[in-house]
């Protein structure tokens, strides 16, 4: 204590002064200090030469080092002490390794993250360039109709023989190859349609998946009971990923199996395919999508990772 009362008592009671002995510890030598950092920092994990570790911990002692020269001439300079202890130098080492773990875990889930999106960009891409095969292959066949009906009339034009005949026949393969052509451009207007409302549920259901943690999905599947609502998000998920069709075994408990290994589920969500839903199971889902309490907003008061998990669904 410092002030007047530990002045009037030291007076009062000069045993407290008398009877005091001081343990004086010195600063660290250099060498310490380097052997002291090598020590704590020989687990850790470092690429690149081999003396690394070694430049790093002459490092940190000869910041200790000046901090405490500093120090001093702050004290002669200023007249006020600056006190640097050995605990401040094991301070700096921990922090160090503190502060490396945090950074390689955010370079860690940087690159997660446009992993997933770079492969939902290569998928969508495939897609595209199936649908322009198919495209391609349809107009061909289309032009092979229209050249076809054209050698057919300038055939019966020179002819002449059964003109009659020949027109009709020729005015039904051009309205044959007139039908071919509506469909191969309704084809086109179909695919380009379905390409551009495909194209954001993809990026919507990839963004799901994403801001789907590990965490999340342990606190959901480590619920006992699910909130109302929650069970009908797993069910779907269940149709979906699982093919489980029997709504008897459509339970909490198989959905917590479902997620029970949290990466390889994260995966089966970002690796499924839209286009393989069938009929079946768009009948399955309609009576979950078309319930008004099924939606992300009102599932995100309920559970964070049901609200992504709905709208992947969805």
């Amino acid at each position: 204590p410092v002030g007047d009362t530990f002045r009037i008592r030291a007076r009062r009671f000069p045993g407290l002064v008398n009877c005091t002995g001081i343990d004086q510890f010195h600063a660290w030598p250099r060498d310490a200090l380097v052997s002291v950092a090598e020590r704590f920092i020989q687990d850790v994990e470092m690429s690149g030469p081999d003396d690394v570790k070694k430049n790093l911990a002459l490092h940190m002692a000869e910041e200790h080092l000046s901090v405490a020269k500093m120090s001093r001439y702050y004290l002669e300079t200023q007249r006020r002490y600056n006190y640097v202890t050995p605990k401040s130098y094991l301070e700096l080492i921990s922090f160090f390794k503190y502060l490396l773990s945090n950074k390689r875990s955010d370079l860690q889930r940087l690159i997660d993250r446009l992993d997933v999106g770079l492969s939902t960009l290569r998928k969508t891409s495939d897609d595209v360039t199936e649908l322009q095969k198919d495209l391609k292959t349809t107009m061909e066949k289309v032009e092979e109709k229209k050249v076809a009906t054209n050698a057919l009339i300038e055939e019966m034009t020179e002819q002449k023989v059964d003109a009659k005949v020949q027109e009709d026949a020729a005015q039904v393969e051009a309205k044959k190859a007139n039908e071919e052509s509506e469909k191969a451009m309704k084809i086109e207007k179909e695919a380009e349609q379905e390409l551009s409302e495909a194209k954001p549920a993809m990026e919507a259901a990839a963004a799901a998946v994403d801001c789907l943690s590990k965490p999340m999905l342990t606190e959901l599947k480590g619920l006992a009971k699910p909130p109302a609502g929650v069970d009908k998000v797993t069910n779907a998920c269940l149709i979906l990923i699982e093919k489980e069709y029997k709504p008897k075994k459509q339970t909490w408990a198989r959905a917590k199996t479902m997620m029970q290994n949290v990466d390889a589920f994260k995966t089966k969500l970002s690796e499924f395919k839209g286009e393989s839903i069938t009929e079946e199971e768009v009948g399955m889902l309609k009576k979950y999508v078309e319930d008004e309490s099924f939606s992300p907003e009102k599932m995100q008061s309920k559970s964070a990772a049901a609200a992504n998990l709905c709208n992947w669904v969805v």
